[in-house]
């Protein structure tokens, strides 16, 4: 990755887990009652979608 996104790519993470952090909480605590393996296969599920949008991206793809 070229030193100048270093920073950029860090503070973005960053905010977004500052960001997102009460949003999963309240996620989590909705998909609760269900039983934590659907809380545990939802969130894998996102995880997994996520890292297939970012797979298929060409922008993200030449970044090295």
């Amino acid at each position: 990755m070229p030193g100048q996104l270093l920073g950029r790519i860090t503070s973005l993470g960053v905010l977004a887990t500052v960001a997102f952090d009460p949003l999963s909480c309240v996620l989590a605590g909705l998909l609760l009652p269900y039983g934590t393996v659907t809380l545990f296969l939802t969130c894998g599920g996102a995880v997994l979608a996520c890292t297939g949008l970012l797979a298929t991206s060409r922008t993200v793809r030449s970044l090295r």
